[in-house]
């Protein structure tokens, strides 16, 4: 059998309370206005005490309660390889050919490392989903937020730029203009192009309705005729 370690401070080993670790409420309003991670716990739940395994050593210590890291699975080599972290959020983020997941965010904290002012929660934030992760302690994290939301606000602005422009996009005269719909699981969609841009764009199109999804494309002149296979990014894959 091997040996358990308790690596707790003295007073939790009997009052099963960390004093340096925090209930889900009370990292609530340390972090406020940080965005909170989904949970089915109490707000006020203490603290919960897990074994970990480190070099073939059972070592006891505290997990907070928006960890959702499964501590018994991990072997670690140092206690300092330890770390907590809860359940991650991100925003869907619309792109031409789909959606992507940006500002992913999620709790995390080392509570073992050499450096003390490193074992406080901070928020990991992976602003183009592509893991580029930055470690915001909670005044830089408010900070991020209200830029952010101050970009939202122009965002807006530049939204209401345009409240009134008429939904069907203007004629050009001389030039021919061309619907080109097409359905996908969010539902239909359309775009009023040129000849030479339902060529760029419907070669994007067709290549999602190869993966599957994209359906039903079509393609109508400005008079309403069905002109789809006219052009060489749907004949050619019609053939």
């Amino acid at each position: 059998m091997s040996d358990r370690i308790d690596v707790r401070p003295e007073g939790a080993r009997t009052a099963n309370i960390n004093p340096a670790a925090l209930s889900s409420g009370k990292i609530r309003a340390a972090l406020a206005g940080i965005p909170q991670q989904p949970t089915r716990e109490k707000a006020d739940q203490p603290a919960r005490t897990v074994t970990v395994t480190v070099r073939g050593t059972e070592t006891i210590v505290d997990c907070p309660a928006w960890c959702v890291v499964d501590h018994s699975t991990v072997r670690l080599v140092d206690l300092s390889d330890l770390y907590h972290e809860g359940e991650t959020i991100a925003l869907a983020a619309p792109q031409f050919d789909g959606r992507t997941e940006v500002l992913a965010v999620a709790i995390r904290q080392d509570p073992f490392y050499m450096d003390a002012d490193e074992r406080l929660p901070y928020l990991s934030l992976d602003a183009a989903g592509d893991g580029s992760d930055a470690s915001l302690p909670p005044a830089a994290a408010l900070a991020f937020i209200d830029q952010a939301r101050a970009h939202l606000d122009k965002m807006r602005d530049e939204i209401r730029k345009i409240a009134s422009v008429p939904a069907q996009p203007p004629v050009i005269p001389g030039v021919a203009g061309f619907t080109l719909s097409y359905e996908t699981s969010d539902g239909p969609e359309s775009r009023h192009l040129h000849a030479a841009g339902v060529e760029t764009v419907g070669k994007v199109v067709q290549s999602m309705a190869n993966r599957g999804e994209v359906w039903n494309i079509q393609v109508h002149d400005d008079s309403g005729v069905d002109v789809t296979f006219d052009f060489g990014c749907f004949a050619e894959d019609a053939r």
